[in-house]
């Protein structure tokens, strides 16, 4: 008795489901991820490491991006550029940068400002920063 009241409830859920419609369409998903992995501190730098994973079929010869670091007053203690590339198809790559003077412990946040230079094999692209991306592991947020 049980095991009919349950494939009855079953059946009910189905058919409901079925008239709810489509599922809602899902995000167009960023081709590059772009994660603040891990900030330690190195003598008196911060050294900031990045994970860049390329999910695109496309290499990207020149890959820059423009990032401001916010103290942790808020205000913007630097702006610095720093090299991706080569950004390979279907990769994933570790960079990291060493901020010279910077307290780790002093940064608040990361903004992804631009990416200044993105060029593949077509040419010269201006709309990179939207195929971006971006979250953090390292307990500061990054975003864009």
């Amino acid at each position: 008795m049980a095991n009919k009241a349950f494939l009855l409830v079953l059946g009910i859920v189905a058919m409901l489901a079925g008239l709810s419609g489509p599922a809602p369409a899902q995000p167009a998903e960023t081709p590059i991820a772009l994660q603040l992995n891990k900030m330690t501190q190195y003598g008196d730098d911060c050294r900031i490491y990045f994970l860049i994973v390329n999910r695109s079929t496309v290499r990207y010869d020149a890959f820059t991006a423009e990032l401001v670091i916010f103290g942790d007053d808020g205000v913007i203690d630097r702006r610095f550029t720093g090299d991706l590339s080569p950004l390979r198809a279907e990769k994933s790559l570790v960079v990291s940068f060493d901020m010279a003077g910077l307290k780790c412990r002093n940064v608040s946040q990361v903004l992804l400002n631009e990416i200044t230079a993105c060029t593949d094999a077509t040419g010269r692209h201006a709309d990179c920063v939207e195929k971006v991306h971006v979250d953090s592991r390292a307990g500061i947020a990054l975003f864009k």
